[in-house]
């Protein structure tokens, strides 16, 4: 009876074990139908990324260069206001980016304006542009690559940035209600 005992319980695990996995193989089957496809997160593109969002986590912590890294963010900032302008048909009369801050004026202001540097990453784009223009002339996988890690590294410069701004005093939320502003820049950022 012992011996039919534990081939008995043995069954039983072996049962519980295969339940499980059915049950595991119908969620990912389930998640993958509603999802389109999951094969995109184990995707190469998205492995280069994840390795360039690393890069920026290793730098943004060491603190070496914090002070050219936060110039650099508020030289983003600015430009983006200013190129938000020239595309609402704006002038821009004055400029100003350093390490204490910067700012624009402008004759003109709207939502767009206000909050494009918040939801809009400059940086990545301009890596996204000079990867084009590379890749016109040098299409190859190393090519691809360094686009993916470059827009890996640049978009968690801009998240970390945008959030380490968002607490400190900024007229460009408060312009359109800050709790407005907030949201709006939480959904584009999604």
């Amino acid at each position: 009876t012992v011996s039919h005992c534990r081939s008995r319980s043995q069954r039983q695990i072996n049962d519980s074990k295969r339940d499980s996995q059915h049950s595991r193989r119908f969620l990912c089957d389930q998640l993958t139908h509603a999802s389109g496809s999951l094969n995109i997160l184990f995707s190469i593109p998205v492995w280069y990324a994840l390795m360039g969002a690393a890069v920026w986590v290793v730098l943004g912590s060491s603190r070496l260069f914090t002070s050219s890294l936060l110039y650099l963010y508020v030289l983003g900032h600015e430009l983006t206001h200013a190129l938000a302008v020239i595309c609402s048909r704006g002038s821009i009369h004055a400029f100003k980016a350093d390490l204490d801050g910067g700012y624009i004026q402008t004759d003109k202001n709207n939502i767009f304006i206000s909050l494009s540097p918040y939801f809009l990453p400059l940086w990545a784009m301009l890596w996204g542009l000079v990867w084009g223009v590379t890749y016109l002339f040098w299409p190859t996988v190393t090519c691809q690559a360094l686009l993916y890690s470059g827009l890996g590294f640049w978009w968690c410069f801009h998240l970390f940035w945008t959030a380490w701004i968002i607490p400190k005093d900024q007229p460009d939320l408060a312009d359109n209600g800050t709790f407005f502003s907030l949201i709006l820049v939480y959904f584009a950022n999604l």
